[in-house]
């Protein structure tokens, strides 16, 4: 079952967030770098990584464990198929979808995923 507050925070982050493509070199934003376009523009502008890095912030801030997790969206062609989204359990925190989705019901192979917390390992993901 989906905890709600896992949902309250996509909803949160889908308002805050328009997606903005990095260019030619791909950025992370740090939090402070996301506080900043929020405090001047009232929004945002990153692309997928910084969503999910913005719903981990979040959830980290929550104590709700999660990953950040790089996936190979399957509709799409090489190179513009990779993309990164933010997990809980089998939950799936995704600038591309509309809710909270099931990762089952995604077109997308998961490949690597981070640890629990900032500094852990990333680790390919089990199949």
């Amino acid at each position: 079952m989906l905890d709600p507050r896992v949902e309250k925070i996509f909803r949160q982050v889908k308002e805050e967030f328009k997606h903005t493509p990095d260019g030619p070199v791909d950025n992370w934003a740090v939090p402070s770098e996301h506080h900043a376009m929020l405090a001047q523009l009232g929004v945002i502008k990153d692309d997928c990584d910084g969503f999910a890095l913005r719903c981990r912030e979040l959830l980290d801030g929550l104590a709700v464990d999660n990953r950040l997790v790089i996936v190979r969206v399957r509709s799409l062609p090489f190179p513009v198929n990779g993309h990164m989204v933010c997990t809980v359990g089998g939950w799936v925190l995704d600038n591309r979808c509309s809710s909270v989705i099931s990762r089952d019901l995604l077109d997308y192979d998961f490949l690597i995923q981070s640890g629990f917390h900032a500094g852990d390992d990333w680790h390919m993901c089990e199949i």
